[in-house]
Order: C-alpha cells, then sequence, then structure tokens
C-alpha cells in the first residue's frame, strides 16, 4: 500500500484547531487520514482515496504525570521516545514495549496501529492500557471517553476501541494511559535451537508454572527451527525467589532490558506480514504444517506475529483470527482464514465508521482490515 507523497498535509496545533479542519473537510466531502509522524505510511490496509493527511505532531506533550495514581495524560503527537523518557524519570513504564522506531513513531501512532512488541501480546496488551480518551470524529464532534482513574467505569469503551483502528473512526487528541512502577530488575533467559515441536512443548510446560512471567515466546527461526524465550521483570527479591528456570539459560540480567529488545524478535518484527490470535490447542498443527521459512513469534496467549515468503501456502486452523499487517504482493492471495475472519465483524464496523462520519480513511475498517471495494 502507498500514499501519495503529494498529498495536502494540514498540521493542527490543538483540538480547536482540529475541530475547525475536521468540519471543513466533512463539509468539503473531503477524506483525510489522520497521522503522527507518518513512519508507517507504507503498512497496513489500504486507506483508499484520500485528500490530505492530517498531521498531529503539533499536539505533543505529557500533558499530566502523577507518579501516585499510576496513570498519566498524554498527547497523541507525542514520540514515543519522549513519552517513555518522561515516565521513566518519574520511576514508571508502560507495560508494553519495546518499539522500534520509537523516535519517529507517536503514542498515538502506536495506538492506532496496535503495533506489536515483545510484551504488548500478553497480559499488557495495548488495549488494556487505554483508560480514556480525547478525541474530535470526521464530522468535527469533540467528545471523551473514559477516565482518568484506573477502576474507572464511566462511559462506553470508545476509548480502547481505538487500538488498532489505524484513524478510520476518529482523530485522538490525548490518552489516559495505564502505567506501572518501572521494574527494579529484568532477566531474560532462553533454550538452544530445537524442532518446534520440541519448542512448543518447553512452552508448554513453562506457560504452566510462569505465571509472573513478562513475556514468554517462541521465536521461529529459519531452517525449522524454533527458540524459547522467557522474560521476568519486578522487584530483585521476586527473581530471587523465582530462581532459574530449568531447561533455558540465562541470557542476561538487567534493569535496562526492560527497554530493549533481542536481534531475534527484532529480525521477527521487521519480516512481520501476518498477525493474529489462534486457540493454544491448535498450536501443535499450526507449527506442524508450517515452512521452514517462516519466522516470528508465538506469545504467551496464543497470539503470534510470523514472516513467510508466501502467505498463501499457509494453512491456518478454522477457528484462528488471522490479520495483513504488509499489502500482499501483486498476484498474491491470502489465506483463507484472513477473509473469513474479517467478514465476521466488518458490516459492524462499517456501520459504525458512518456513524463517525466516515471520511477518515475512507476504505480502512482498522490498521489491517480494508472495507471490500465491491461494496
Amino acid at each position: 500500500m502507498q500514499v501519495d507523497p503529494r498529498l495536502r498535509r494540514i498540521e493542527v496545533q490543538d483540538q480547536r484547531e482540529l475541530v475547525a479542519v475536521t468540519k471543513e473537510l466533512f463539509a468539503d466531502g473531503a477524506t483525510a487520514l489522520p497521522v503522527g509522524f507518518g513512519s508507517r505510511l507504507g503498512l497496513g490496509a489500504n486507506p483508499g482515496q484520500l485528500t490530505a493527511l492530517l498531521s498531529l505532531r503539533g499536539m505533543a506533550g505529557i500533558l499530566r504525570l502523577d507518579k501516585k495514581d499510576l496513570c498519566c495524560s498524554v498527547a497523541a503527537g507525542t514520540s514515543l521516545e519522549q513519552f517513555l523518557a518522561a515516565i521513566a524519570e518519574a520511576g514508571l513504564a508502560f507495560a508494553p514495549g519495546p518499539f522500534q522506531g520509537q523516535e519517529e513513531r507517536s503514542v498515538g501512532g502506536i495506538l492506532g496501529e496496535a503495533a506489536k512488541s515483545p510484551r504488548g501480546f500478553d497480559r499488557s496488551e495495548l488495549r488494556a492500557q487505554v483508560l480514556g480518551i480525547a478525541a474530535v470524529d470526521g464530522r468535527g464532534r469533540s467528545f471523551k471517553a473514559g477516565g482518568r482513574v484506573v477502576k474507572n467505569v464511566a462511559g462506553y469503551d470508545v476509548s480502547r476501541f481505538f487500538v488498532g483502528s489505524g484513524g478510520a473512526y476518529f482523530v485522538a487528541c490525548s490518552f489516559e494511559l495505564r502505567l506501572i512502577v518501572r521494574p527494579e530488575l529484568c532477566a531474560v533467559y532462553s533454550s538452544q535451537p530445537r524442532s518446534r515441536v520440541e519448542a512448543l512443548l518447553l512452552w508448554q510446560a513453562l506457560r504452566a508454572k510462569q505465571h509472573d512471567a513478562s513475556s514468554l515466546d517462541i521465536l521461529l527461526e529459519t531452517g525449522g527451527s524454533a527458540r524459547v524465550r522467557l522474560m521476568l521483570a519486578g522487584r530483585a527479591s521476586l527473581l530471587a525467589r523465582l530462581g532459574k528456570p530449568q531447561e533455558l539459560t540465562l541470557e542476561k540480567e538487567d534493569p535496562l532490558l526492560w527497554d530493549e529488545s533481542s536481534p531475534a524478535q527484532e529480525t521477527a518484527t521487521s519480516l512481520c506480514r501476518l498477525r493474529g490470535m489462534l486457540p493454544i490447542s491448535d498450536l501443535a498443527g499450526f507449527l506442524g504444517s508450517m515452512p521452514d521459512d517462516a519466522v516470528g513469534q508465538i506469545h504467551m496467549q496464543g497470539a503470534f506475529s510470523l514472516g513467510v515468503a508466501k502467505p498463501s501456502s499457509l494453512l491456518f486452523p478454522q477457528r484462528s483470527i488471522v490479520r495483513c499487517i504488509s499489502a500482499p504482493d501483486e498476484g498474491e492471495s491470502m489465506p483463507a482464514g484472513f477473509r473469513s475472519s474479517e467478514a465476521v465483524w466488518t458490516a459492524y464496523a462499517r456501520r459504525l465508521k458512518q456513524n463517525f462520519g466516515g471520511n477518515l480513511a475512507p476504505a480502512r475498517l482498522a490498521f489491517d482490515c480494508a472495507m471490500d471495494e465491491r461494496v
């Protein structure tokens, strides 16, 4: 998917200006794609015919940060690097992460894409970190959803609905985000390369015991091999009590590991073509049918990200959910599971999109799902 670099770029500095711009665009029948730094324009579902790019880089900064309540307010255009540095200085951390290219990505962009991370698919998934949102829809109507505290349940769950939407429904201005106390120590353990079946058996055994894991992944490597990688984080006394897991070797032990990703994870991220979720009970068959050239990760709850030369050659279990993270090559078809899982909810997403105005990224329903062009 390519976005025309000659598109008109509209810079907005605050919410009042954003309201005026979106009202004008809607009145003119124009279409726009909200962007932060624009570093991921080549990924995701095709946004369709656009009139302008709506840049939020001017809407940046930490709006509120209180260490006591473990949450903060941050403007959507804030660079992820700036945000993480600010909360680290306060002794706090953002549970998902790390993400590639943090210096050139915005907080809103990470959430809108639902970018994958070593910890982002497990219990600390991105959607669970969004407590509230201030936004403007395609008609120029501003609204707020959610709240400022961790246990707030006021309003509809629209705030979390933004995650993964790719800016298709409304433009986020700022977020209330859940934070955690920064881990005192991190330890990363990994197994030796082994067959994928053996790696799965080890992963299942560790999954049943390591309830305090920050991440537990199967790392798929070329040649049909795989490794298991475990990360533990928290107080030094907790890690000492948990001890060294059997059959794993300590790679490194350092507080700064919280901010780092392994070379294997970075390789899997750069080659990612597909991502999704499948039941743990289906993993054995899934791995058994996978070609040797496939690389990627399978996470603690069954989420996966996968890079493979020909995605159409894969056979996904019927109960899996498959999404395309990059546009298929010309003439290449997607796996059957991709279209079938997409059809379950596109009708509802299309109706909801029209209620928000329908003119933001008009052919996109989510970052990895576009409307059927025949509709």
